[in-house]
């Protein structure tokens, strides 16, 4: 997704102190890339967080957020609503979804599977020879 699937976005980030990163992100990481959610206060967006969990905010936002610590073990979608959450709790705000929002288990790539010919969990090798 680029500024230009989205008119009149990147007028929009920049009015709100926002900016959009030039460097497209690879295809495979477009939707970890995508925005999760944006935090608004009084009509304007303040924090815009993404599927990977980043964020990225106004000064403003970031004086009234501090050094709030992530709690250990979120991630992806679930880190990203998490701090879409306290965000708008702390500057007074609301939180509103992007279409792009993906949910913690999509994203999650699919674990290989492996075959019987595989090493057996348990099963022990012998270096000693």
């Amino acid at each position: 997704m680029s500024e230009a699937d989205v008119p009149g976005l990147q007028e929009r980030m920049e009015k709100n102190g926002l900016r959009i990163d030039p460097t497209p992100p690879s295809a495979s990481n477009d939707v970890f890339q995508a925005a999760y959610a944006d935090v608004k206060v009084d009509g304007k967006v303040v924090a815009t967080l993404l599927n990977n969990g980043t964020a990225v905010m106004t000064n403003e936002a970031a004086k009234s957020i501090g050094d709030l610590a992530d709690p250990p073990g979120l991630a992806g979608p679930d880190l990203a609503q998490w701090r879409a959450d306290s965000y708008a709790r702390l500057v007074g705000g609301s939180v509103e979804k992007a279409i792009t929002a993906i949910s913690q288990s999509q994203s999650t790539p699919p674990q290989a599977s492996y075959g019987a010919s595989q090493t057996q969990a348990g099963a022990s090798t012998d270096f000693s020879a």
